[in-house]
């Protein structure tokens, strides 16, 4: 954490190099090789000379001459572009990250992608509290903490090794289509209650967006102020993107277990061909709140073969065939599974911490 990003200036005579500040802990850019979003750069990099000539040919009085035109020189103007990306992956289908009220540095993780032609210093901050609702369903205001470069002992999982973000001091320079990887903080309130949302923002901006007066708008430029005394020309995003994640307020506890016991033909527990085997898998919900549908799926290992009708729930023997509500809520696939070797299905609905615990068992033999 007490490591610090040495900062150094390019040599150079532009406004822009002058106060540019070279990369940092270029290793965070090698993570972002590992963990990140693909690059986006704006094809030839900024500050390239593309020269061209002409050649002419002709004859005067017999004699032969050649003529060569002046070579003309255009210098790739530098074009301002960012991209920030969501990378927090979660288990539930909208990608929010899970909080209990008063949890601290919950755990946000964005990329920061240089998608200009550039190499390019940007300034970093968050935003989350009243008036900001990005999402739309907003009803608590994280309260951010930090912001943290993945320095990638575990790339793209916040841990001790991670620096700690100086505004102003730590602004990180990308390379044309670099990347870094960002962990936003954020606490969560004593008085939540399950169900609530939050959001937090990232917000990466060019430092060189101070070039360019108020209102500039895209495809303005700057003459002499980008990488080799080319123009510096304002991307699509106007040198300035974000992106947010959720925190979604849930106590409620989903537990999970499966055990098995043996039976051979010798009436003991050795696993020999011919033995059945019977799996018994119990879930509980805990806490307060709703796990909503339920679904229990179980593939049938190798060298094993499905029991027929020896499916149970709750003691009671379940059907085979997919059947309507009413009846059960139970299937086997004998073709299920990655190895095509049977699965068994149960849908247990909506749990709640009122319902009891939840057991299904269903039996194979070894082949």
């Amino acid at each position: 954490m007490a490591s610090r990003w040495v900062a150094h200036k390019w040599e150079g005579s532009t406004m822009k190099n002058a106060r540019r500040i070279a990369s940092r802990l270029l290793g965070v850019f090698v993570i972002g090789l590992l963990f990140g979003p693909t690059a986006y750069a704006v094809g030839t990099g900024a500050g390239i000379d593309i020269s061209n000539s002409a050649t002419a040919t002709f004859t005067v009085g017999g004699t032969p001459f050649t003529e060569d035109s002046p070579t003309e020189v255009i210098r790739v103007a530098e074009v301002l572009d960012v991209e920030v990306t969501l990378l927090t992956v979660t288990s539930n289908t909208n990608n929010q990250v899970t909080v209990g009220p008063g949890d601290h540095n919950q755990v946000l993780t964005f990329s920061v992608t240089n998608t200009g032609n550039g190499s390019d210093e940007y300034a970093l901050s968050a935003l989350s509290g009243p008036g900001f609702n990005g999402s739309g369903s907003d009803t608590f205001d994280p309260t951010i903490v930090d912001i943290y470069f993945d320095d990638g002992t575990t790339p793209g999982v916040f841990d001790v090794d991670d620096t700690r973000y100086d505004p102003g001091t730590d602004d990180p320079t990308i390379p044309a289509d670099g990347f870094i990887t960002i962990h936003l903080l954020n606490d969560v309130d004593l008085t939540v209650v399950d169900g609530e949302l939050g959001d937090s923002q990232l917000t990466a901006t060019s430092n060189d967006l101070a070039l360019f007066p108020g209102g500039a708008v895209a495809g303005d430029s700057v003459v002499g102020a980008g990488d080799n005394t080319g123009d510096l020309v304002l991307g699509s995003t106007g040198a300035m993107a974000d992106e947010y994640g959720t925190y979604l307020v849930s106590t409620l506890q989903f537990d999970f277990d499966k055990t098995s016991t043996v039976l051979n033909g010798f009436g003991n527990a050795e696993p020999i061909p011919g033995s059945t085997v019977t799996y018994t898998l119990t879930t509980e919900v805990t806490g307060s709140g709703t796990a909503t549908g339920v679904l229990i799926t179980d593939d049938v290992p190798a060298n094993t073969t499905y029991v027929a009708e020896s499916m149970t729930l709750n003691g009671v023997g379940q059907t085979d065939t997919l059947d309507p509500a009413t009846i059960d809520d139970s299937n086997f696939d004998p073709v299920g599974g990655p190895l095509n070797n049977g699965s068994v299905t149960l849908d247990l609905g909506d749990l709640t911490p009122a319902d009891s615990v939840q057991t299904i068992t269903f039996q194979v033999t070894i082949d």
